[in-house]
C-alpha cells in the first residue's frame, strides 16, 4: 500500500515538473524557434527551463524575489 502512495507522489511531482518546464519554454520561445535562432538571453532562459528540476525550491523562491525587485522595486 505504501509503495503505491509513493509511486503516486512521484508521478504527481514528475507531472508538475513537466508542466512547469512546458510553461517555461512557452514563455521563453513562444514561436518555437530552433535553439540556434534564439538570442543569447533567450538561450540562457531556455537552458534554465531545461534544468528547472535541478533547482531546489529555495533557489527558485530567491529568483522570484530578485525578479520582483527588478520590476517592482
Amino acid at each position: 500500500m505504501e509503495n503505491t502512495n509513493i509511486n503516486q507522489i512521484k508521478r504527481i511531482v514528475k507531472n508538475k515538473i513537466k508542466e512547469a518546464k512546458e510553461e517555461c519554454y512557452a514563455l521563453v520561445n513562444p514561436l518555437q524557434l530552433p535553439y540556434d535562432q534564439l538570442s543569447y538571453s533567450e538561450k540562457v532562459l531556455s537552458d534554465f527551463c531545461y534544468y528547472l528540476d535541478n533547482y531546489d525550491s529555495s533557489v527558485l523562491e530567491r529568483l522570484v524575489e530578485i525578479i520582483n525587485k527588478m520590476f517592482y522595486g
